[in-house]
């Protein structure tokens, strides 16, 4: 055990000495092109080819700390070999191209790939590594199926998300919201439509969890085209479709009123699955904010949907069914005594009108 531990502090030592190496070398890249006459990092060079492979047999490490420490070293190595390729117009990027291939060769149950893939479409950019990568998105999605995996990937994602933004903005000028949606729509739509609406509750809460939130802060409109994909009449897809409002919910912090949001939850809260009904009903109910006012409008579909569903035979169906109204009825307690305290202070404040616009009808309703 000895032995165990003080092999594992000398790889840790030895990893953050190479991170120490290599940010100084990018800083001072410069001055070692004039006493070299040339590029530090030659694709065929032995000086190059040793360094990698001290970087590359640590990705796997079971040592705690090392494998993000290595993530660092290549990070320092991409942008070295950038500011080269840039410095010394190489176009053609083969160290790129020679370690992209190693990676894609990984299996994509390596956590490290997905680090390193991080890395590099900081380095080069996301369409680039996406056209050179197909199976990509695919790899990704896979890792959601497994917990451990589901940060790495998550991180990854939101990279290759910003990054493609940044890119659309940088290459095409100024682009609307809905423009920049349609444009992550064409290597992502599918395969997350696919997933929120899959029959595996684990893989389908991850992707809601990992990747659907990070879609919809980056890619606002991206709501309204993944809404489309959810208009159907299976299960699946309205399971699937209140997963999205939900999240949308949680992201902008109150639920969506528009004429199709509501014509939709209403389809849903009528749906024959009982699963839909609770799903719905709790999508209705439930807010960011306790103390936030049930609208008028959700106000009477909860009214519309109980005595419908209050002799249900499933003991489960009820419990689940008196989770949610008791959210719901907190919520109106709640937002009733922040109104009310709202109009007391009103009325005690000389200059008057200092309280909530409609402070009093919002009491009125809840009560």
């Amino acid at each position: 055990m000895c032995h165990t531990k003080k092999l594992s502090l000398k790889r840790s030592m030895n990893s953050s000495l190479l991170t120490l190496w290599l940010k100084c070398v990018k800083s001072n890249i410069a001055k070692m092109w004039r006493l070299r006459a040339g590029r530090l990092l030659d694709q065929h060079s032995a000086f190059t080819t040793q360094l990698l492979e001290l970087m590359w047999h640590r990705i796997e490490s079971p040592v705690d700390g090392l494998l993000d420490s290595v993530h660092c070293s290549f990070r320092l190595f991409f942008d070295i070999y950038r500011q080269e390729c840039s410095h010394f117009g190489d176009v053609e990027l083969p160290l790129y191209s020679s370690i992209l291939h190693c990676l894609k060769a990984l299996p994509w149950q390596v956590k490290a790939k997905y680090l390193l893939l991080s890395s590099l479409v900081s380095c080069f950019g996301a369409d680039k590594i996406l056209g050179d990568y197909e199976e990509l998105p695919k790899h990704l999605f896979n890792c959601l199926s497994t917990n451990h995996l589901c940060s790495a990937a998550s991180e990854l994602y939101r990279t290759i998300l910003q990054q493609h933004r940044l890119e659309c903005t940088l290459t095409q000028g100024t682009l609307s919201e809905q423009e920049l949606a349609e444009s992550w729509a064409q290597s992502w739509l599918q395969i997350l439509a696919e997933a929120l609406t899959s029959d595996n509750p684990l893989y389908q809460q991850n992707t809601a969890n990992y990747f659907l939130g990070r879609t919809l802060k980056i890619f606002p409109a991206s709501f309204h085209l993944l809404a489309r994909a959810f208009d159907g009449s299976h299960s699946e897809h309205r399971l699937g479709w209140i997963t999205l409002v939900s999240t949308q919910q949680m992201t902008s912090g109150s639920l969506p009123m528009e004429a199709d949001t509501l014509r939709n939850l209403r389809a849903s809260l009528h749906c024959l699955d009982d699963r839909v009904r609770l799903r719905a009903l709790a999508l209705l109910c439930i807010s960011p904010k306790t103390n936030q006012a049930l609208s008028s409008k959700a106000m009477g579909l909860l009214k519309e949907f109980l005595p419908l569903n209050l002799n249900c035979s499933s003991s489960s169906f009820r419990q689940l069914l008196q989770v949610s109204v008791k959210k719901a009825l907190v919520r109106i307690r709640d937002s009733c005594l922040l109104n009310l305290r709202a109009l007391r202070r009103s009325d005690n404040s000389k200059k008057g009108g200092e309280g909530y616009p409609g402070a009093a009808a919002i009491v009125f309703e809840g009560v």
